[in-house]
């Protein structure tokens, strides 16, 4: 039996691909078959750690590739400047732990690149990719709307690659920005009082405030966390308390109510 960490919200694309792999666990986990590598269309702090752990932590769990160090995964984003490439690739090889690479998943974030896809960037960042992909398993976020330059980068990448998952995930829905929003309540340990009518109010939050991304979720977050009550040794949030933290967004309520 498939065995799955904690499912990310909102990126169903990137849960059906996983599951897709984990459906193939007996040829990875007994024959040694690789897993395949990802692109994935996804902006910086709309959920990239939250993907590249889920599939680290999936792929782990199941056996589906080998982990040789301390780490699942390896983070990192470009900045397009080909000293702090140089810097990161030697970061990953020092990383690797009794072998010539690192045995892991390595997630890179290059969406800077797109300015440098005709210069010796591209071809170095190719090079190294390539060299990395041959002991781990790459994830390259590329952003939303990569450029048509980097979108011709991704392409030698892929031709290069054994195999590649190459994944759009869609925009977040104001419900899944509220689930995502309730995670992170926890993670605060926040309680979360009355929790249909607070979780039909945080919706109506990320509706009226026009929310799309995680980042937008987490300053939604922010300030729901102050508006909990702290008489207790467990703060508390509840619909109430949410909906006077965003008053104008519930202020038809109130006038509804006279």
């Amino acid at each position: 039996m498939n065995v799955y960490p904690v499912t990310p919200i909102g990126v169903q694309e990137v849960v059906s691909a996983v599951a897709g792999v984990c459906a193939n666990r007996d040829a990875h986990k007994r024959c040694g078959l690789a897993p395949p590598h990802f692109v994935i269309r996804l902006d910086a702090g709309n959920g990239q750690t939250t993907v590249t752990r889920f599939i680290a932590e999936t792929f782990a769990q199941n056996g589906l590739r080998r982990f040789g160090g301390l780490d699942l995964f390896l983070e990192y984003t470009l900045d397009g400047t080909l000293p702090q490439m140089r810097q990161v690739f030697a970061d990953i090889d020092a990383c690797a732990v009794y072998t010539n690479g690192f045995e892991g998943v390595v997630a890179v974030d290059i969406t800077a690149l797109s300015e440098y896809v005709e210069e010796e960037q591209a071809a170095f960042f190719l090079e190294g990719i390539e060299k990395v992909g041959r002991s781990a398993t790459v994830i390259l976020y590329t952003g939303a709307a990569p450029s048509r330059g980097l979108s011709s980068l991704v392409e030698r990448f892929k031709s290069a690659a054994r195999s590649v998952c190459d994944i759009r995930p869609g925009a977040y829905t104001p419900e899944e920005l509220a689930r995502i929003a309730e995670r992170q309540l926890d993670k605060y340990s926040v309680a979360l009082e009355g929790y249909e009518e607070l979780h039909g109010a945080l919706c109506d939050v990320m509706r009226a405030r026009g929310c799309r991304t995680v980042k937008h979720a987490a300053a939604v977050v922010e300030a729901a966390v102050k508006a909990a009550d702290f008489s207790h040794f467990v703060p508390a949030l509840s619909a109430a308390q949410l909906k006077s933290a965003f008053a104008d967004v519930f202020a038809h309520e109130k006038e509804e109510a006279r």
